[in-house]
């Protein structure tokens, strides 16, 4: 498997430049651009797993 590290860190560097400028809409592009199911997850140090957008993306996330 081939993995293109500049690619990634592109991305990288483009969502955490849409969360610093709270950039809701281009946040969700950039993380759940390809979900049809709103079905994404997110883990934060000490948390356990988070699924769904609306946990993972509501208010004070």
């Amino acid at each position: 498997m081939s993995v293109d590290t500049a690619a990634i860190e592109t991305v990288n560097q483009e969502f955490y430049a849409a969360i610093e400028s709270a950039d809701l809409d281009k946040m969700t592009e950039i993380w759940a651009e390809d979900t049809t199911d709103d079905q994404v997850s997110c883990v934060h140090p000490g948390w356990t797993l988070l699924t769904a957008a609306r946990r993972c993306c509501g208010p004070g996330r």
